[in-house]
């Protein structure tokens, strides 16, 4: 079965300057639903996605040492990356998905800086699934 190919799409978003080890929150501007094939960043950082607020926020204090499974958080991608390693092809690809009640078209984040001071900057290249 062919069908029309859906195109892969790529967003840097730009945190702006973030101490090193301070952790910055928000939200990314995405689709309802994608998957998530590449990711890289600009310096060494702790990357972790989740699909509503409440579950980024019950996550914020998990140290890294802590499997995000144990606590069944909601925490859809935890990436840690060193500067020997920024980027990351992820296969399989990772279902991203808003959970919030009303699906909007972003995905939750919480960055932490693991380097110097330094503006960072995140690289998703992604394949929609629901806009």
């Amino acid at each position: 079965m062919t069908g029309p190919a859906v195109p892969r799409t790529a967003t840097t978003f730009d945190l702006g300057s973030i101490a090193g080890g301070a952790t910055q929150t928000g939200a990314v501007a995405l689709d309802k639903m994608q998957l998530l094939i590449y990711v890289s960043t600009t310096c060494a950082v702790r990357l972790r996605l989740y699909g509503t607020v409440a579950q980024r926020n019950a996550d914020l204090t998990r140290p890294v040492s802590e499997d995000p499974g144990q606590t069944n958080i909601g925490c859809l991608l935890e990436l840690v990356t060193n500067d020997a390693n920024l980027v990351y092809n992820l296969s399989p690809a990772i279902i991203l998905a808003n959970q919030e009640t009303v699906p909007a078209d972003q995905i939750l984040y919480s960055c932490t800086n693991n380097d110097a001071t330094q503006d960072v900057q995140i690289t998703f290249d992604y394949m929609p699934v629901e806009v």
